[in-house]
């Protein structure tokens, strides 16, 4: 059986400065924090239908979005691209983040969809 992803897997990219502050704020409280796992997450999170159809409105084109077939998908990329991706839709992770706030008091500063025009305007400005 053939499969087509339809572009509602979530995802939640992470800004690195909300890592950083979460584990600074665990150095400091060390010892109330033994043997506690946090996941650290945007609040928002993103379909990738979604974020295809902002990244075309931010570069001020109209969405023109196709779904493929899976052989035909990895047809035109990179092995590991097509890994990445693939590994990205398949586990459309989603947890909470409930748990950094309420032990933390720590608030999630950056949405998926900040972090990733902070990452593209970093990129393209480096490539200009």
């Amino acid at each position: 059986m053939e499969i087509t992803y339809d572009g509602r897997a979530t995802f939640h990219h992470v800004h690195a400065e909300d890592i950083d502050l979460i584990v600074m704020v665990c150095i400091h409280i060390l010892e109330a924090l033994r043997e506690q796992a946090f996941r650290a997450k945007s609040e928002q999170s993103l379909t990738l239908r979604g974020f295809a159809e902002f990244l075309y409105a931010y570069f001020a084109h109209n969405p023109n979005i196709k779904y493929l077939m899976l052989k035909e998908f990895a047809s035109k990329l990179d092995e590991k691209t097509v890994a990445t991706t693939l590994e990205h839709i398949l586990q459309s992770p989603a947890c909470s983040i409930e748990k950094i706030e309420k032990l933390l008091s720590f608030v999630i500063k950056w949405y998926s969809i900040d972090t990733v025009i902070f990452d593209l305007e970093y990129k393209i400005a480096r490539v200009s």
